[in-house]
C-alpha cells in the first residue's frame, strides 16, 4: 500500500495541491524537495479529475461517487475504456458457468466502461443476448484501492478546511458504491427470462440486448426500440409520409 500511497501524493503534487499534503499525513510520503513549496491549483475539480484519471484503478469509480455527490460532471469524465482481448472475455465466460448454453460470442463489444465490458452472443438455443463481463485487471484494480482511499480518508480528514467536506463519508459511500458495482447480479432487470437469471453470476450478466443498451447508454428500452421499428417498417414498406 506504501507504493500506491506515493503514486497517489506524486498525483496531488502533479496537479498542485501541494498546500494539502504539506498540511496531512500525506506529507510523509511526499519527496523532500516538494515540501518546500506551496501552491494551489487554480481549477480544484479539473485538477482532481485529472490526479483521478492518472491514478486509474479505484481512484476512477471514485471520482463517479464524487460526481453523484457533488453534482460537477467534470468527475463524471474520468473514465478508462480500455477493452480486454475477445479471449479473455470467452475465458471469463466459461469460467463462470462453462460454454453449454452460449454458441457464439461476437468479437467486437457493443459497449466498454471502466469496469465492464459488454458483446452480443448467440445462445445454444438460437436466441440473441448480451453478455456483460467484469474486466478482471479492474477488479483487481480496484480492491486494490479501497484500503488506500480508506487511509487517504482519514489522512485528509485532519486537515481543517478539508475535514469539512467529510472524506470518511466519502469513502464509506465509495465502498458500498464498489460492493454494489463489482456484483452484476444487481443489475438484471425486472421480469428478466429465468435463464438470464439462472446464467448470471456475480461477474457476469446475462441480459437482452435492449437491457444492455438502456445501461450504457441511459436511455429506455422505448427510445431505443424506435429507429428499430422505423426500421422494419421501412421495410415492409409500411411507412407514409404526411405532406
Amino acid at each position: 500500500m506504501h507504493a500506491r500511497i506515493t503514486q497517489v501524493v506524486g498525483a496531488l503534487l502533479n496537479e498542485g495541491f501541494s498546500s494539502i499534503v504539506q498540511e496531512t499525513p500525506l506529507k510523509q510520503y511526499a519527496p523532500w524537495h516538494a515540501r518546500i513549496l506551496l501552491s494551489h491549483p487554480k481549477n480544484p475539480t479539473l485538477s482532481l479529475s485529472r490526479a483521478l484519471q492518472t491514478l486509474g484503478g479505484g481512484f476512477i469509480p471514485l471520482a463517479h461517487v464524487l460526481s453523484t455527490l457533488s453534482g460537477e460532471t467534470t468527475f463524471k469524465n474520468v473514465q478508462d475504456k480500455t477493452a480486454i482481448p475477445h479471449s479473455y472475455v470467452i475465458a471469463a465466460v466459461q469460467r463462470e458457468h462453462g460454454a453449454a448454453h452460449v454458441k457464439t460470442l461476437d468479437a467486437s463489444p457493443t459497449h466498454v466502461d471502466s469496469l465492464t465490458q459488454t458483446h452480443t452472443c448467440t445462445l445454444t438455443d438460437g436466441t440473441r443476448a448480451a453478455i456483460t463481463i467484469i474486466k478482471p485487471n479492474a477488479e483487481h484494480a480496484i480492491l486494490r484501492d479501497v484500503p488506500v482511499v480508506r487511509w487517504l480518508a482519514n489522512a485528509l480528514d485532519t486537515h481543517p478546511y478539508i475535514s469539512l467536506l467529510k472524506p470518511r463519508m466519502i469513502a464509506r459511500t465509495f465502498e458500498e458504491h464498489v460492493k454494489r458495482e463489482l456484483d452484476l447480479r444487481t443489475k438484471l432487470s425486472p421480469g428478466s427470462p429465468s435463464l438470464h437469471r439462472q446464467l448470471t453470476t456475480r461477474r457476469v450478466l446475462l441480459s437482452h440486448p435492449l437491457d444492455a443498451a438502456v445501461r450504457s447508454t441511459g436511455t429506455t428500452r422505448d427510445e431505443l426500440a424506435i429507429p428499430a421499428l422505423v426500421q422494419r417498417r421501412i421495410r415492409d414498406g409500411n411507412v407514409r409520409v404526411e405532406m
